[in-house]
């Protein structure tokens, strides 16, 4: 039998035997709808929290008084630098607080907060000390700890995310595995005939890598319509960002995903009961 008809009667024997074992097929794509839906929320919880640390990053400035008697020319060159290092810098005119009267300061706003620790440097220098009327190293601290715990729960949301996907992962081959051990089991009759004819571990092998493949993908498929419409239903803020995201980054990888993991979890159970 050619390399194609094989494939072809993978796919059909594959088929069938979802049809024929309904109810192990529902409740191996049940768990794989559920494992995926959760992958999908932890995805949109990492989503989501990037989305408003970047509203809280857009209100990161920081704001100090210069001198009357600045340097422009020195002023210029100050937000040049400030520039390449991913901030941009505005000077505020003279204004008048609570009956008194403040002179221009310059507001800086953070692009990248990663940059903070070379921004402050940059405006610390000797070259620009000159240009502000004073500097309160208490401000600073306090800003830079704000700004550092922003990154750290960043840097945390992320790290936990790749932890429970790792999870979820290796579940979901285990999850295959073990409904495959069963499919094999319930079909040994027929696998030891096709062995007793001299068939080829591959002819044995491919349907069930076919079912593998095509019930990880209907988990997948189903869990993202699922993930839509709860964001829908709930209405929670950055919905739409969120599944756009998703949609443009996510989901092709998790449809990808699905038959990696079906195929994964059937030649791990199959390989293991061909090996006997």
């Amino acid at each position: 039998m050619g390399f194609l008809s094989n494939i072809k009667r993978a796919i059909a024997v594959g088929t069938q035997q979802i049809w024929r074992n309904k109810f192990l097929s529902l409740t191996t794509i049940g768990i794989g709808v559920l494992l995926f839906f959760l992958l999908s929320s932890v995805i949109g919880v990492r989503q989501f929290t990037q989305l408003q640390l970047t509203e809280l990053q857009k209100r990161a400035d920081y704001s100090v008084l210069l001198a009357p008697d600045y340097d422009a020319f020195v002023l210029e060159g100050l937000l040049n630098a400030l520039q390449q290092q991913s901030a941009t810098a505005t000077i505020l005119p003279p204004s008048e607080f609570m009956g008194v009267q403040v002179g221009a300061s310059l507001r800086v706003k953070l692009l990248d907060l990663e940059q903070t620790p070379d921004v402050f440097e940059t405006l610390k220098s000797g070259r620009y000390s000159d240009l502000f009327s004073s500097w309160s190293n208490d401000e600073e601290a306090s800003f830079r700890n704000i700004i550092e715990q922003l990154l750290s729960i960043r840097e945390g949301v992320t790290a936990f995310s790749l932890a429970l996907i790792l999870l979820f992962t290796i579940g979901g081959i285990f999850l295959m595995g073990n409904t495959f051990q069963m499919l094999v089991f319930s079909r040994k009759d027929e696998v030891e005939v096709a062995r007793m004819l001299g068939a080829k571990s591959s002819f044995i092998l491919l349907p069930f890598l076919w079912e593998g493949a095509l019930l990880g993908i209907i988990a997948a498929v189903i869990s993202m319509l699922l993930f839509g419409a709860m964001l829908t239903q709930l209405g929670l803020p950055f919905a739409g960002q969120i599944f756009a995201y998703m949609v443009d980054n996510v989901y092709i990888w998790q449809i990808v995903g699905g038959a990696v993991i079906g195929i994964l979890g059937a030649w791990l159970a199959v390989w293991q009961y061909l090996r006997t």
